[in-house]
């Protein structure tokens, strides 16, 4: 495994970031970006939850770029409750496309949010069309039922937690009801919003669903 640590902009803020490269890989390799939970749940790109993701997808062959939303850790910028984090994913995007050393295979990006992250995702999904696919951990309710992923054509996997209340499993399977296929569902058992603590099995439904149903 191979972590390289980086500053990219997204418009005039540098952001900090984390890629994670397959050892063995010596060209592109199939990529994730992986956007952290709300700072107030303790997000940034060292939530447990978003490393072990990190970690596992790596073992598997496939690349990660984790990262702060301005105004977290050491990334500039104002927060202002991510009204402009859209933008941010949009930069890493564009940075794992354009830049060779990024290691990323710019035709099979994905997209991972983990609860305000995953709300990112849902609420600009038109404006990151060249993710191939995206992976959507305790979505925001409010987020899932207002998102234009309804009529979206590309994969995507939901996860929620059993004991979640803040994102209740039995809420988001409904609304998938009416989201177009192809669409997969994992409830993790016994698990609130906080997953850490479940961080590796999380990983473990993450990576199955991309090696089995995406990259493969």
């Amino acid at each position: 495994m191979h972590q390289l640590s980086i500053d990219f902009y997204s418009k005039k803020h540098s952001l900090i970031g984390l890629i994670t490269s397959p050892t063995e890989s010596l060209g592109s390799s199939p990529g994730m970006i992986l956007c952290h939970p709300h700072p107030s749940l303790g997000g940034s790109m060292h939530n447990g939850l978003i490393t072990s993701i990190s970690k596992l997808a790596s073992e598997s062959g496939i690349a990660s770029l984790r990262f702060n939303f301005r105004g977290i850790g050491g990334s500039e910028g104002d927060f202002e409750n991510g009204k402009d984090s859209n933008e941010d994913i949009k930069a890493a995007i564009n940075l794992t496309r354009s830049w060779k050393g990024s290691g990323f295979d710019k035709n099979n990006i994905v997209l991972v949010g983990y609860s305000f992250g995953a709300g990112v995702i849902l609420d600009n999904i038109k404006q990151f069309k060249h993710a191939r696919c995206f992976i959507l951990i305790a979505p925001p309710i409010s987020s899932l039922k207002n998102s234009r992923i309804q009529k979206d054509k590309r994969p995507k996997l939901f996860i929620a937690g059993q004991n979640d209340t803040i994102s209740p499993s039995v809420e988001i399977q409904r609304e998938l009801d009416k989201i177009k296929q192809p669409v997969k569902f994992s409830e993790i058992p016994n698990v609130g919003h906080t997953m850490e603590a479940e961080g590796n099995v999380v990983a473990e439904q993450v990576i199955q669903y991309l090696v089995g149903s995406v990259f493969k």
